[in-house]
């Protein structure tokens, strides 16, 4: 904010300026999703009443038009399947048919909906299902619970590496995964990251060499630097019929027990890291597809407005058993795609947030006189990389503030242009002649 101080006297306003500075920001801007609730649930159903459900999200791979994600929307019922009949499980709301098709089946513990792409999906859409208590079925008023799975379309990232399993061998792995988080953050404000793989198939063979089954699947995903990771923030949920509930998901800051990732050389890292681990014992056949579970976690961001904040996948490993050669370990790293020995490349972002400010306090300029009214200028100040949407002048008479006058900033050139070092003018009316003003001006932006 800035203030004007001028007098109105007999129809000549007489400005004084007096110099002040200040704006305040009420809380934190909350944007996007907000998805920190999420977890596979274990605990005591509840005895009677609609079951408890939280939204989810699924990644897709855009132009797959076979089935590619099962996703268990069990683990978002709070108490699991003994807080559902989990045969009341069915879609309430399906998405066009120009984006997919889903289908459901259940069990007396498990709930999967299926979701088929339709080759032209390509953007965000969704599904809504429905969970009721015990011995109820849907639309039973008071005993059902409605959610919505939201599907993404995933971001690819080619990955390679050169292996042997009983001749050299360059291999390539398209791995993608969905991510979904806010476009913009405050500068010191916690927001939640959510990453959806989506689902890919083991290959049938190897450079030749039959594959027999894959294990030991690892993604690692580092800290972006200026982030710090909130302690206990990663939340597990969904995957298919093989990694649901048994795939663990661990922060590291240095190797050790569900810390595998290899942090040196080429563009692996040596930030802190979210690793994604299925146990070696469970084991997905050539051909196969899988599914790991999506994963939220939260973070706070201590850079400048200004800052982009992005994820990316630098690792993904897995153990091939293929025929004569026996296990063979498979390191990806983000690479061309091309022939010949996998090259290095910097990753593919995932997503990014921008960190965003309140804006700084508009410079005042001078306060014109009139007949019961003043005209103040001022210099419109830096946004912080969130446009101004309004501007406010408040008028003091002795100290105390009068009524505010709102107005939302015009268009590039006009008296409100919102655009950072233009120069504004406002004209206030209906003030008294003869008594001492002092205007206060702030701008706002989606922060406030």
């Amino acid at each position: 904010m800035s203030r004007a101080t001028s007098l109105l006297s007999g129809g000549e306003l007489k400005p004084r300026l007096v110099g002040a500075s200040k704006f305040a920001v009420a809380g934190i801007l909350t944007l996007g999703i907000s998805l920190s609730g999420l977890a596979i649930f274990s605990g005591v159903a509840a005895a009677s009443g609609p079951p408890s459900i939280i939204n989810g999200y699924a990644g897709y791979v855009p132009g797959q038009t076979s089935p590619n994600n099962q996703f268990n929307v069990l683990t978002l019922v709070s108490g699991g399947a003994a807080a559902v009949n989990t045969s009341s499980l069915v879609v309430v709301t399906a998405p066009p048919g120009s984006d997919g098709s889903v289908s459901v089946s259940t069990t007396s513990s498990t709930g999967i909906i299926t979701m088929t792409p339709a080759a032209t999906a390509s953007g965000v859409f969704s599904v809504t299902f429905a969970y009721c208590a015990p011995t109820y079925t849907y639309p039973n008023a008071g005993e059902c619970s409605t959610a919505i799975l939201y599907y993404e379309p995933a971001v690819g990232q080619d990955m390679g590496e050169e292996v042997h399993p009983l001749i050299t061998v360059d291999v390539y792995q398209m791995v993608y995964t969905a991510e979904v988080q806010p476009a913009t953050v405050v500068s010191g404000g916690t927001y939640t990251v959510y990453s959806a793989p989506a689902a890919s198939t083991v290959p049938s063979s190897e450079g030749g060499v039959g594959v027999n089954y894959a294990f030991g699947f690892s993604a690692m995903i580092p800290i972006p630097s200026g982030v710090t990771y909130v302690p206990g923030s990663i939340k597990v949920y969904g995957g298919d019929a093989n990694t649901t509930g048994v795939t663990t998901v661990t922060y590291c800051t240095a190797s050790g027990t569900g810390c595998t990732g290899n942090n040196s050389g080429n563009y692996k890292t040596t930030n802190p890291y979210i690793e994604i681990q299925l146990p070696s014992s469970v084991h997905i056949n050539g051909g196969q597809s899988v599914t790991l579970p999506s994963v939220t976690a939260q973070f706070t961001g201590s850079d400048p407005p200004g800052t982009l904040i992005q994820e990316f996948l630098t690792e993904f490993s897995l153990t091939s058993n293929v025929q004569l050669a026996g296990n063979v370990a498979v390191d990806l790293y983000p690479t061309t795609g091309s022939s010949g020995t996998p090259p290095y490349q910097a990753p593919t972002a995932l997503g990014t947030t921008e960190v965003i400010g309140a804006p700084n306090a508009p410079t005042i300029g001078t306060a014109t006189s009139g007949n019961a009214q003043a005209t103040v200028h001022w210099t419109v100040p830096a946004n912080n990389y969130s446009a101004i949407s309004s501007f406010t002048i408040t008028p003091y008479i002795a100290g105390v503030p009068q009524s505010s006058t709102n107005f939302s900033a015009g268009s590039v050139g006009s008296a409100t242009d919102p655009t950072p070092g233009a120069s504004d003018n406002y004209t206030m009316a209906g003030l008294t002649n003869g008594t001492a003003y002092t205007f206060e001006v702030s701008a706002t932006n989606s922060l406030g």
